[in-house]
């Protein structure tokens, strides 16, 4: 099992996998902003038409 779950080196090393990781990283930041801002604003919207039927 531990043979299994070991890392390959020569996977693991390479510039390809640093920079598509520095790109996965980036693209989760951009989509919980995203959804973050996107339930904000639709908060915002709820709010405003339930205090303006008040």
């Amino acid at each position: 099992m531990k043979t299994v779950l070991k890392p390959i080196p020569l996977i693991n090393n390479t510039d390809y996998t640093k920079g598509a990781l520095r790109v996965s990283k980036a693209y989760q930041v951009l989509c919980w902003g995203v959804m973050t801002s996107a339930f904000m604003l639709a908060l915002v919207i709820a709010f405003y038409q339930v205090f303006t039927e008040i």
